[in-house]
């Protein structure tokens, strides 16, 4: 098998294997991009990501790209002091710069393998 290219479009069973925690905070089952996403502006509020920086990160990344983030971070959500503020600095601020949502759900993907 080739490795998916680290940019190539995240897919829905990849987010659920990356991302756990997020998927055990949903009341029901994740299987469109569009659950993703309500389930991302439900979690977003709860760690401390302001509705203003959801919006300014979804006009940046898109609508997939801002909800994996925000599922990435409820990964390791309580490893970072200021959740809304690194938020905003790799969505749409100083380390913005090269982000890449895609990138961020693989390195957990594969942390996640190992974790087991």
């Amino acid at each position: 098998t080739t490795p998916v290219p680290s940019d190539a479009p995240i897919t829905i069973p990849e987010l659920l294997s990356a991302c756990p925690e997020a998927a055990e905070f949903s009341l029901r089952r994740i299987e469109t991009v569009h659950d993703v996403i309500v389930h991302a502006r439900t979690l977003a509020p709860m760690i401390g990501i302001s509705p203003q920086s959801y919006e300014a990160a979804h006009k940046q990344l898109g609508a997939l790209r801002t909800a994996a983030t925000v599922w990435a971070i409820m990964q390791f959500h309580d490893k970072i002091k200021a959740v809304g503020a690194y938020f905003r600095s790799i969505t749409t601020g100083s380390k913005s710069e090269g982000f890449s949502p895609e990138k961020l759900i693989r390195r957990l993907a594969s942390a996640q393998k190992y974790a087991v």
